[in-house]
């Protein structure tokens, strides 16, 4: 589970064995949030001020993100 960004202490991550659509794991203390790469929550949720900054980011980010979705995913271990 690679960590993709710690933005001001929201840890995102994209995990190796993962599934469609692309999405981030967003840990912020004990709270998580699963956010699409369109900046869409899945799931969970995390302090409203941080999950803004973290839809921003993502969305600023996208066309990278999307490519480094593609990277990991297909590290999948057999």
């Amino acid at each position: 589970m690679p960590l993709i960004k710690n933005l001001d202490g929201i840890r995102i991550y994209i995990f190796y064995n993962d599934h469609e659509p692309p999405h981030l794991h967003c840990y912020d203390g004990g709270d998580v949030a699963v956010i699409n790469l369109q900046g869409g929550i899945i799931r969970g949720k995390i302090a409203k001020n941080k999950q803004k900054k973290a839809i921003d980011w993502i969305k600023e980010n996208k066309s990278q993100l999307d490519k480094k979705w593609q990277e990991i995913i297909s590290k999948k271990s057999k």
